[in-house]
C-alpha cells in the first residue's frame, strides 16, 4: 500500500514530555529526525495545553500562569511494516513515555487546482 492511495495502515501516537531530551536536543526533534531517516512518509508534533500521565502529575500548569513542561504527542500514519521498524528505533531513544498504535483507514486527498 502507498500513502498515495486509499488503504489500511497504522497510526502511531508517541506521548512524551516537552522537556525530554536526547543527545542535547529536544526529544521530539530527535524522534522526527529518526523517523525521517527511516523514510517515514510524514509525522507531526503537537504540544498539549495540559495533561497528566500514570503518575497523575499535571503537565502544563506552571506558577504565575507560566506553562511548564507540556505534554507532546507525535502522530505518524504509515504502513504496518514501517511502523513496526520505527517502534524499535523510537523505544531506543525514549526514556519514558507511551507509544500507541491503532488501525487506520487512510484516505489521501490530493486536490489539484482547476485548470484555466
Amino acid at each position: 500500500m502507498s500513502l498515495q492511495s486509499v488503504g489500511s495502515g497504522k497510526m502511531m501516537l508517541i506521548f512524551i514530555d516537552e522537556d525530554d531530551t536526547f543527545e542535547h536536543m529536544p526529544l521530539y526533534e530527535a524522534i522526527l529526525r529518526r523517523l525521517r531517516k527511516l523514510d517515514v512518509a510524514g509525522a507531526q508534533v503537537f504540544r498539549g495545553i495540559m495533561g497528566y500521565g500514570s503518575q497523575h502529575r499535571i503537565f502544563g500548569q506552571g506558577t504565575l500562569g507560566i506553562p511548564d513542561n507540556r505534554p507532546i504527542t507525535i502522530v505518524v500514519i504509515e504502513q504496518e511494516e514501517v511502523i513496526s521498524r520505527a517502534i524499535h528505533e523510537i523505544k531506543a531513544i525514549v526514556g519514558e513515555g507511551v507509544i500507541v498504535v491503532i488501525d487506520a483507514l487512510i484516505h489521501p486527498i490530493h486536490q489539484h487546482p482547476p485548470s484555466s
